[in-house]
């Protein structure tokens, strides 16, 4: 069984998807780098996989990067974090993560100019202060905002035992 993530950062109301999906998942692969294959077009990778950095600063569109691999689960929960280690100042828009319940090898035709919210059956957070969820199709505005990231920050993404999609940072 296949829980589908729920929207909810502190002082904002969860949004809620449509109801769970049951789906026969291939080998669950966890997640360990970002996947080679699965990375925008304005986007670079590390030779090992550990570090995105964007072509063109100037440039938001196709600054999409997956995970080559599943969430790591945790007492029914899932997390992952990454580690910002540059960031622009002065930007309204910033770092967004967010799940798909794709498994990442189905996504790769037409990623190059995949938009963050083209990818099918997927929640994501940040933006400008907002999050995304594919069951209404809307950007809904929640309290957390990558604009005030630093470098050296830590990021991470939950889901937890109930679907809730929570943001930390830095604890």
């Amino acid at each position: 069984r296949t829980s589908r993530p729920q929207l909810h950062t502190p002082g904002a109301a969860a949004v809620a998807p449509a109801a769970s999906a049951s789906a026969s998942a291939p080998e669950r692969k966890e997640l360990s780098a970002f996947h080679p294959r699965l990375v925008g077009s304005n986007v670079v990778l590390s030779a090992d996989g550990l570090f995105a950095t964007r072509r063109n600063d100037a440039l938001d569109d196709f600054s999409i990067v997956f995970g080559n691999g599943f969430m790591p689960t945790f007492d029914g929960a899932a997390y992952f974090e990454v580690k910002v280690e540059r960031a622009m100042r002065q930007e309204a828009d910033g770092l967004t993560l967010g799940v798909s319940l794709e498994p990442p090898d189905l996504l790769i035709e037409g990623f190059a100019e995949m938009q963050v919210d083209d990818v099918p059956q997927s929640w994501s957070l940040g933006y400008n202060g907002q999050a995304f969820s594919c069951a209404s199709q809307e950007m809904t505005p929640i309290d957390w905002s990558p604009a005030n990231l630093r470098a050296g920050d830590v990021v991470g993404l939950l889901v937890d035992p109930g679907g809730d999609l929570w943001v930390h940072c830095n604890g």
